[in-house]
């Protein structure tokens, strides 16, 4: 069950322990977000054990005091994900207090979480203010919170996922939000989920990345990706290779454009391959590590077309007069 949900449910359980005293309705409480970093929790945890077990005015106090040290020490916390975490703490510690009725739980929660929102609600304007200078605020929180009424959630799964399918909306979203191109997700980068042949709308999706600052020359990993096409990455002088790139531990180090390179003179380019590679340099990629690799390895692949159709591409990219061999093998 999606955590919104949950959580809505849990208030209206609430409404019906206040309305109907004399009806004994269980505490139902729904769970942390999934979607939420483990330090956000052990704060929330530490922040809602010292309310402790108070009631009316003192109640209030203690959880405004406890819901603003929370905004203090995460400014940058998604804030529907973090009133959620606030809610689901409290109202696992008012349910195992067995010397509480249902309805004086519901009560108390109903006071805590009314307070809650109210201070968060109060932040927000300081937090929108001093976004300018710290670079957070509500341009990261409204784009979390378009991505969860969507249904979708704030993880690097979700963000590879909508990659792949190119959905171009919750992709946007997600930089917005906060995450970046460089990510590494399950040993790749984010950016080479948007490269595999296997992604959808390639094109728009690397647009969106070097709109939102993904610097073409800087190296990304893959240990992941390029390994399932066979014997890749190859070996690769380590003299011009990047550091941290491994044939021997199935590890790839570089550039956007050196990915593709790699992938399409080995396996064949892929339809789009060559937009890519013209709007990577369109955006200032240099090649120079490519066409190091493919005038490295035009002894051991020189005899395959596809190594020659890549080559070719590349070296009319950075406006290289094709060799004789290059022209011997046009096809």
């Amino acid at each position: 069950m999606p955590i919104i949900r949950q959580f809505l449910i849990a208030l209206g359980v609430i409404a019906l322990g206040i309305g109907y005293q004399g009806v004994s309705l269980a505490l139902e409480c729904p769970k942390v977000p999934e979607q939420t970093s483990k330090d956000w929790e052990v704060e929330v945890n530490a922040a809602v054990a010292k309310i402790g077990p108070v009631s009316g005015g003192e109640l209030k106090t203690k959880t405004k005091n406890a819901t603003q040290d929370i905004l203090g020490k995460l400014p940058n916390a998604d804030k529907v994900y973090l009133e959620q975490m606030l809610f689901a703490t409290y109202c696992s510690a008012l349910r195992d207090d067995k010397a509480l009725s249902e309805s004086q739980k519901a009560q108390r929660l109903n006071e805590y979480i009314g307070e809650v929102r109210k201070t968060i609600q109060q932040q927000a304007p300081k937090a929108k203010q001093s976004g300018k200078e710290k670079g957070s605020g509500s341009p990261s929180d409204s784009a979390r919170e378009t991505l969860a009424r969507l249904g979708v959630g704030w993880t690097s799964d979700s963000f590879a996922d909508a990659i792949v399918r190119g959905d171009i909306r919750s992709v946007e979203l997600f930089l917005n939000g906060g995450m970046t191109p460089e990510l590494n997700h399950k040993g790749a980068s984010m950016a080479l989920y948007a490269l595999q042949p296997a992604a959808v709308n390639r094109p728009e999706v690397l647009k969106l990345f070097l709109a939102h600052g993904m610097d073409p020359n800087k190296n990304l990993v893959d240990t992941r990706i390029m390994p399932s096409y066979g014997s890749l990455p190859p070996h690769f002088d380590e003299k011009l290779a990047p550091v941290g790139y491994g044939a021997w531990n199935k590890t790839f180090v570089g550039p956007a454009d050196l990915w593709i390179v790699i992938r399409g003179a080995y396996a064949g380019s892929a339809d789009g391959d060559f937009d890519l590679l013209q709007l990577l340099a369109a955006n200032g990629a240099t090649m120079q590590t490519s066409l190091l690799f493919l005038k490295s390895y035009e002894s051991i692949w020189g005899d395959t077309p596809v190594y020659w159709d890549v080559r070719r591409k590349v070296e009319s990219l950075k406006g290289i007069a094709p060799s004789q061999r290059a022209q011997q093998n046009q096809r």
